[in-house]
């Protein structure tokens, strides 16, 4: 049960941390293709 609810934290810290920085990316991916 800690296990999984340290890997559900893990988890969503990663998911929190890499979001934005994925939204980023497609932003700055995509910018070309507009100018």
């Amino acid at each position: 049960m800690v296990e999984r609810l340290t890997w559900k934290k893990l988890a969503w810290e990663l998911a929190f941390f890499y979001t934005p920085w994925v939204i980023v990316g497609w932003i700055f991916g995509y910018m070309p293709w507009l100018l």
